[in-house]
């Protein structure tokens, strides 16, 4: 899968093999993410362009 920030939307997106493509908002208004990298933590960490780094997660918390 690729993953992709979506700058205009405000959204950081999913893209897999067969086009399937799933989208998950960031929760900071107007964050304008930028760049994207998976931390050693397995984390998606991103840029916001109000001077905020921002970190999705898909750990299962017990």
């Amino acid at each position: 899968a690729l993953w992709f920030t979506e700058w205009g939307s405000n959204q950081i997106g999913r893209i897999t093999m067969n086009g399937e493509i799933t989208e998950y908002p960031i929760p900071t208004t107007n964050a304008e993410p930028h760049g994207i990298v998976v931390g050693s933590d397995q984390a998606l960490w991103f840029a916001e362009e109000c001077n905020k780094l921002g970190r999705l997660s898909f750990a299962h918390k017990p």
